[in-house]
């Protein structure tokens, strides 16, 4: 506007001229509006597609904290079965125990000889032994719980339970539909739907 002197008494500071001002900010602001019309149906299958591929990771995302919470319902049932061991070993190895004082006590008197209680004291390494291969495999589970469960600032307080009496059975017969609960072909599922609708977006994209 100026080029043209629109603005010209007010873009010079001549006090002589009596172009001082005021000074003016012009501005233009505009709107513009368009409608499409989707005869093909290009945009619905991008949408489409795009829909489809937020439902495949959602998907993706529900199979990856089924996965997560059916290793630490494992490995808490590894433990207590390991946890179980400990018990029946730590039986084990007082019966053995009491057997080689037994022994011992009878050598004291002269009743048997040194040789009689040999074995008994062999079995009671092995089982001292086992013993602590099973407390390492549950420190290990330990670690491994803690890890999974993001609790590795302090230690876990596991206790040995009395494994509870499970009354279960299987289906008479395996629809589909319990198959189709399963999070990774439901991931599956929609990735497929999503490939098509790309497709069919990719073809309307050719119509005129």
């Amino acid at each position: 506007m100026s080029a043209e002197g629109l603005m010209g008494p007010f873009a010079l500071n001549d006090p002589a001229a009596g172009t001082t001002g005021p000074w003016y900010t012009n501005g233009t602001f505009g709107l513009t509006a368009g409608w499409h019309l989707d005869i093909w149906g290009k945009n619905r299958a991008e949408v489409t597609a795009r829909l489809g591929t937020v439902k495949a990771r959602a998907a993706e995302r529900e199979q990856t904290r089924q996965l997560l919470a059916g290793s630490v319902a494992r490995l808490y049932w590894e433990w207590q079965t390991q946890a179980a061991l400990n018990t029946v070993l730590q039986q084990i190895e007082k019966e053995q125990n009491t057997i080689i004082a037994t022994d011992r006590q009878l050598y004291q008197n002269g009743i048997t000889s040194s040789v009689d209680g040999v074995e008994t004291d062999i079995n009671a390494s092995k089982t001292r032994q086992q013993l602590n291969d099973v407390r390492g495999k549950m420190k290990i589970i330990e670690a491994r719980l803690s890890a999974l469960t993001n609790n590795q600032t302090k230690s876990l307080k596991l206790k040995p339970v009395a494994l509870p009496k499970v009354a279960s059975q299987l289906p008479d017969e395996l629809g589909y539909s319990l198959l189709a609960r399963r999070a990774d072909l439901q991931a599956a599922h929609w990735y497929v739907e999503s490939s098509l609708s790309t497709i069919d977006a990719a073809k309307a994209a050719f119509y005129p």
